[in-house]
């Protein structure tokens, strides 16, 4: 009897253990979130208040860089972030030859003002796994 005991306790501890170990080199792994292959194209945005019309920053002037703009992609709202000081941004995309992003004052007029939203088009043909530097110029919304 009580070889049969320790033989019983002996099975289901090796079965514990086996568990244990399984769980334990799952949990190293770790949750797949981060999919670098579907995830290849970055865009590096720049958003400024164009106050010369012409379409280029220049220091020089009154263009002035903004801060506070989120800038989303179209067909992914979640895909999003917002300007920092310097009105700088960088957004991941997937591997689509075109994507469109809406860019948006979301704090009114806070950072020097109300801006008018944009929809930029960013072309990616034959750029598969680089940056590419976008510069956006927004009026302000006078209504």
């Amino acid at each position: 009897m009580k070889k049969t005991k320790k033989n019983f306790f002996k099975v289901i501890g090796t079965i514990f253990s086996a568990c244990g170990i399984t769980a334990t080199f799952t949990a190293c792994y770790g949750c797949p979130g981060y999919y670098p292959s579907l995830y290849v194209n970055e865009v590096d945005f720049t958003v400024f208040y164009d106050a010369d019309g012409n379409g280029e920053y220049d220091e020089n002037t009154e263009d002035k860089l903004i801060k506070e703009i989120k800038v989303s992609e179209k067909e992914n709202p979640d895909n999003a972030d917002i300007t920092d000081e310097a009105g700088n941004i960088s957004l991941f995309t997937p591997k689509d030859s075109e994507v469109t992003f809406v860019v948006e004052d979301i704090d009114g007029s806070e950072n020097g003002g109300k801006f008018k939203s944009k929809e930029v088009t960013v072309d990616f043909e034959g750029l598969t796994g680089t940056a590419k530097s976008v510069k956006v110029a927004l009026e302000k919304d006078t209504e």
